[in-house]
């Protein structure tokens, strides 16, 4: 279980907020933000973290630390404490004031979660995402009318935490043109929504490595065989190199 959290659910967390390429369309729900996915999955990391291995011990609650730290600093203490458990609470709280605990956010670290065609890479600049698809996972989730507009929210789509800390919790999707997210290539076209049939990439050829805080994540991007223009295609890669990305584009027809 700890080894789950630590090299699954870790990764996935910035500045106290969790990356919306997992949250499928829960992203468009009224009340939903990164950062409240975040508060739910941490009050159990932190009921769960004095039962941590020793050697996970003192690092799960350091990175704990770090990620209460960095939402209290954006909402508030009220604010972010009010609807978690009491005993959650409890546990923030004292993690909170407990000196023996130093705050520790990231390794600097990059990573290529394979199974779902999900990148991070951490820094102490900034904490990176890319949503790609391929054949094997959906470009979205479409279901029970929610996320009417989620074409292209694994075309390629970056994510940026550099401090910013409303950056996608202000309404990010409700106000952000779908057709622009950042990192696409795109010609604004769309494709049909089918109630929980979620349109699956245009190639196997997505994925990436990574050694330390250095990677490399690519894919081959092609529109859906049924969308409004069909014959969109791009190779994109991102490259993250001593603290810098370039993303680059080739064959772009």
């Amino acid at each position: 279980v700890f080894d789950w959290i630590w090299n699954g659910v870790r990764p996935m967390y910035a500045n106290g907020a969790m990356f919306d390429m997992v949250s499928g369309r829960g992203v468009t729900r009224p009340g939903n933000s990164d950062y409240v996915i975040a508060k739910g999955i941490l009050q159990v990391m932190l009921l769960l973290a004095d039962s941590a291995p020793a050697g996970m011990r003192q690092p799960l609650k350091a990175f704990c630390k770090a990620q209460l730290q960095a939402a209290v600093q954006v909402f508030g203490e009220s604010s972010y404490f009010s609807g978690m458990t009491a005993a959650a609470m409890m546990c923030a709280k004292q993690l909170m004031q407990d000196t023996s605990v130093i705050a520790k956010a990231n390794d600097d670290y990059a990573k290529m979660f394979g199974s779902i065609d999900k990148a991070v890479a951490h820094n102490r600049r900034f904490s990176f995402g890319v949503s790609m698809a391929s054949t094997r996972t959906g470009r979205f989730e479409y279901g029970n009318h929610e996320n009417k507009k989620g074409w292209h929210q694994s075309d390629g789509a970056t994510y940026i935490y550099n401090g910013d800390g409303q950056q996608y919790a202000d309404n990010y999707w409700n106000t952000v043109d779908p057709h622009r997210l950042a990192g696409i290539t795109t010609d604004h076209s769309t494709c049909p929504l089918v109630d929980w049939v979620n349109p699956l990439g245009a190639s196997a050829c997505t994925g990436g490595a990574s050694l330390g805080a250095d990677a490399v994540f690519a894919m081959e991007f092609a529109a859906c065989p049924d969308s409004d223009n069909p014959h969109l295609y791009a190779k994109k890669a991102w490259f993250v190199l001593n603290g810098r990305i370039v993303a680059l584009g080739a064959d772009i027809r």
